[in-house]
C-alpha cells in the first residue's frame, strides 16, 4: 500500500535497501558524487541504471560514458520527497557518474534490467524517439484549509504535453513554449496527480527541471491559467459566492470569479461607474443611484485607476460596502495597492472580473477581451505598442471606433481609455471573425458614411488588428480570441 503524504509533514526517513549498491558515505548537504564502471557484458544485460533514493537533493547530474560518446543529463527534481530516479542507457555504456548536492547520508547506484518500483517516488526517463518523462508518486493530499497544487518547472522551446493519471481517470494537456512553469490543480481538472507524464519533440526542446507537491491557504489566491480558472467547478470554491485566482498570464493580476452578476456588481459596480462610465468618471455614486443601473458583464481595473477611487472615498468618507472594503484589502495583499498615509496608490498589477452566471462561452469570451485588458495593464511594451497602432489609424477610422464605443457608454472623451479598449475589442475574437464585426458592429452607428468609406475603415482595421495580433504572440505568445496557453485535449477513464 502506498504511504499517504500530508503536505506539511514531507519529511521522512529511507533507508537504502540491502541488495543496492552503496558508493561512499557523504557528507550531508555537500556537493557530492558517486561513479560506477561496467563492462560491456553489464551495460547490455542491464541497460537501465538507478539511482537513489536521495533526500532534500538540490542539483543531481547525470554523466554517461562509453566508446565515442559523453552524455550529460541534469535529473529533474521533486522537492520535499526522497527521489529515486531511472534512466536508459546507451548502448556500449561504460562508466556511469551521478553528481551535485543532496542531503542522503549514502547515495547508491545501480544497474537494473527494468526501470526501479518502490514506494517513494519515482521518475523515469522513458526510452523513445523523444523526450519522455515519468513521475510517479505517492498518494498526497494538502492539509484541511490548504487546496493542492503540483507545479511544474520546466525547460522549453517548443510546445509540449503533459498527461496526468490517477484513481482510474487522466488527463492529457498541451502548453505552449511561454509555459515554463505551471501550476496543475487538481480540484480544478478532477484527477488526482499520481502519475505525470511529460514529453515533447526532441530533447533540444525540453527538460522538466522540478516538481513540487504544494497546498495553497484559504486566504490566498489560487495560482491558475486561463482554462484552469475557467473550468474550475463551483463545487470546489473555497467560498460559495466567489473565488480569487492569480492569473498566470501577467504579472499580479488577480481574477474574481463570482457566482452570479449581483454578487459581481457588489464588487466592481460602483469602480465601472467612476473608471468608465459616461457622465459619472471620477464620481463616487451612491448606492440609491445605482440602484437599477447597469454595471458590465466583466470587468477590468488598472493600479491606478484603483487607487484614486480608494483614496477619494477615504478623503470623503464615503461608505463603501463590505465587497469593496475586501477588495480593497486583497489589492493591498497582492501590492496591487500600497499604502500610503491616509489613502492609496498605485502599486504594480490590475484586477479582473468575470461570473459563473455567464454560460460557459460566453465567460470565456468575456475573460479573453478583459484578459487582454490584464496584459495592457502590465506590460510597458504592449501599451506602446497598441498607442503607436491607434495613432497610425485615420482620424475617420478612429471616429468610427469612438462612435461603437460611446453607443457602449464608454466615455468617448478619454482617449487612453479609447486606445485600451481597442485592443481589446479587436483581440477578444478570433481573426476570423474580424470582417464581419467591423462591418456589421463597429460601424453600425456609421450611418453617414459611403459603401467605399465603410470598406476603407474595414480595410484599415484588418491590418491594425494583424498587427496588434503580431504583438500579443511576439510578447504573450498569444493570438487573437485564445488567451488559452494551455489547453485540455482529452480525458479518459482508465
Amino acid at each position: 500500500m502506498r504511504r499517504k503524504i500530508n503536505l506539511l509533514l514531507l519529511g521522512c526517513l529511507l533507508v537504502p535497501p540491502a541488495w543496492a549498491l552503496s558508493l561512499g558515505t557523504l557528507t550531508l548537504g555537500g556537493a557530492q558524487k558517486s561513479v560506477l564502471s561496467l563492462s560491456a557484458d553489464e551495460a547490455s544485460q542491464h541497460p537501465w541504471v538507478v539511482i537513489g533514493p536521495l533526500s532534500g537533493a538540490l542539483q543531481v547530474h547525470l554523466l554517461l560514458e562509453g566508446a565515442g560518446f559523453r552524455t550529460l543529463a541534469e535529473l529533474p527534481l521533486v522537492a520535499g520527497l526522497p527521489v529515486t530516479w531511472s534512466w536508459p542507457l546507451p548502448p556500449g555504456t561504460l562508466r556511469v557518474s551521478v553528481s551535485g548536492v543532496w542531503k542522503s547520508a549514502v547515495a547508491t547506484l545501480r544497474t537494473t534490467k527494468r526501470p526501479a518500483e518502490g514506494n517513494e517516488l519515482q521518475v523515469t526517463r522513458l526510452r523513445s524517439g523523444h523526450p519522455l518523462y515519468q513521475f510517479e508518486f505517492p498518494a498526497w493530499n494538502a492539509a484541511p484549509s490548504f487546496t493542492p497544487q503540483l507545479i511544474l518547472d520546466v525547460r522549453a522551446k517548443g510546445p509540449w504535453e503533459a498527461t496526468v493519471s490517477g484513481e482510474g481517470v487522466s488527463k492529457r494537456f498541451e502548453l505552449g513554449p511561454e509555459v515554463t512553469k505551471w501550476a496543475y490543480s487538481p480540484q480544478a481538472w478532477g484527477v488526482p496527480p499520481r502519475l505525470v507524464t511529460l514529453s515533447a519533440a526532441t530533447d533540444a526542446d525540453f527538460s522538466p527541471r522540478e516538481l513540487r507537491a504544494t497546498g495553497i491557504a484559504g486566504d490566498q489566491p489560487l495560482p491558475a491559467d486561463t482554462a484552469t480558472l475557467l473550468v474550475w467547478p463551483h463545487a470546489q470554491w473555497r467560498n460559495s459566492a466567489r473565488e480569487w485566482f492569480a492569473w498566470a498570464t501577467a504579472p499580479n493580476v488577480l481574477v474574481l470569479v463570482t457566482a452570479s452578476y449581483a454578487v459581481q456588481d457588489d464588487y466592481f459596480k460602483r469602480l465601472a461607474f467612476f473608471v468608465e462610465k459616461t457622465g459619472t468618471r471620477g464620481t463616487l455614486v451612491s448606492d440609491e443611484a445605482l440602484a437599477g443601473q447597469h454595471g458590465w458583464n466583466a470587468h477590468d481595473y488598472a493600479a491606478s485607476d484603483l487607487a484614486n477611487f480608494y483614496s477619494l472615498a477615504a478623503v470623503r468618507q464615503f461608505p463603501l460596502n463590505p465587497s469593496e472594503l475586501e477588495l480593497r484589502e486583497r489589492l493591498v495583499a497582492s501590492g496591487i495597492l500600497l499604502v500610503e498615509g491616509g489613502g492609496w496608490k498605485a502599486g504594480q498589477g490590475a484586477v479582473l472580473g468575470v461570473s459563473a452566471e455567464s454560460p460557459p462561452t460566453l465567460r470565456g469570451f468575456l475573460f479573453t477581451h478583459e484578459g487582454f485588458h490584464g496584459l495592457y495593464f502590465t506590460s510597458d511594451e504592449f501599451r506602446r505598442g497598441v498607442r503607436d497602432r491607434w495613432n497610425q489609424l485615420s482620424e475617420g477610422t478612429k471616429k468610427a471606433f469612438r462612435s461603437f464605443l460611446a453607443f457602449s457608454q464608454y466615455d468617448p472623451t478619454d482617449e487612453p481609455l479609447m486606445i485600451n479598449e481597442f485592443q481589446a475589442y479587436v483581440l477578444q475574437q478570433g481573426r476570423g471573425a474580424w470582417p464581419s464585426y467591423f462591418g456589421n458592429r463597429v460601424l453600425a452607428r456609421s450611418t453617414n458614411l459611403s459603401p467605399a468609406q465603410r470598406a476603407q475603415v474595414v480595410a484599415e482595421l484588418l491590418v491594425a488588428s494583424a498587427d496588434l495580433e503580431a504583438l500579443a504572440g511576439r510578447l504573450f505568445g498569444v493570438i487573437s480570441g485564445n488567451l488559452e496557453s494551455v489547453t485540455a485535449l482529452s480525458g479518459t477513464k482508465e
